[in-house]
């Protein structure tokens, strides 16, 4: 839930610093999200003079393909993400997709609505 949240704020301040800057810029800057949920691996890669910090993981590369697919100030979620947040998430079904690196389809939604937590 919080995860989702941060993502989604990070398109309400990029919305808001649409409508501040615009027309000063004369472009707009587009944001998109996706999340997927599962098992990653997080750590150091390569040598170590020039290392960096990786996250490797099958929902890593589900959540870039979803990121890639968003619209602007839109979020998609697979099934197993709405699942886990659905009576904090309404969200409607997009329909069932191949995701390139993966065997088999996904059910993707998109978010309608952040509901208030109490």
């Amino acid at each position: 839930e919080r995860a989702l949240a941060a993502a989604l704020a990070v398109v309400g301040a990029n919305e808001a610093l649409n409508r501040r800057r615009s027309a000063t810029w004369g472009f707009r800057l587009e944001v998109g999200v996706g999340a997927a949920a599962g098992q990653i691996v997080v750590g150091r890669i390569g040598p170590a003079e020039r290392s960096e910090l990786g996250v490797l993981g099958d929902p890593i590369n589900v959540a870039a393909r979803l990121v890639a697919r968003a619209a602007p100030g839109e979020a998609l979620l697979t099934a197993s993400v709405y699942t886990r947040l659905a009576s904090a998430v309404r969200a409607d079904m997009l329909g069932r997709s191949a995701v390139r690196g993966r065997d088999g389809e996904l059910d993707i939604y998109r978010i309608a609505v952040l509901e208030e937590r109490t």
